[in-house]
């Protein structure tokens, strides 16, 4: 197995132990916390979902105007996509203190959220210097 395909199952990795991570500290909430939880982030899927398709859209933009597949993939995937993981980090971290959930269970959306920018990380540094990775 190659270096890239090593990387993409370390960043699989990552997300699925994030997720165990998370529905593990669902543990942690009452049966009240767990509907406020539910009601508050309801709107923000369709938000995210419609923030996605539009870096999706950028990165196709950019490859039908025969921008360099590295340069497309770079300036017009990864960096909206990072800002997005960012804007949405601190986001979600508001809004969990405001709904006033426990200590635990913030320290717990942390720890799996870093778990997926450590696989995600990874990935993309193997992927940006495998020669290659965007011929």
């Amino acid at each position: 197995m190659g270096p890239l395909a090593l990387a993409i199952v370390a960043m699989f990795g990552a997300l699925i132990a994030s997720r165990i991570t998370r529905e593990r500290s669902l543990r942690l909430l009452t049966s009240e916390q767990k509907v406020a939880l539910v009601d508050s982030f309801s709107g923000s899927r369709v938000l995210y979902l419609v923030v996605a398709l539009g870096v999706v859209a950028l990165y196709i933009l950019a490859l039908a105007l025969r921008v360099p597949a590295r340069a497309a993939y770079v300036y017009a995937l990864i960096v909206p996509w990072l800002g997005v993981l960012a804007w949405s980090h601190v986001a979600v971290a508001r809004r969990l203190r405001r709904l006033q959930m426990p200590q635990a269970y913030i320290r717990t959306f942390h720890r799996a959220r870093f778990m997926v920018y450590g696989g995600l990380g990874v990935f993309l540094i193997v992927f940006i210097t495998t020669r290659g990775a965007f011929e």
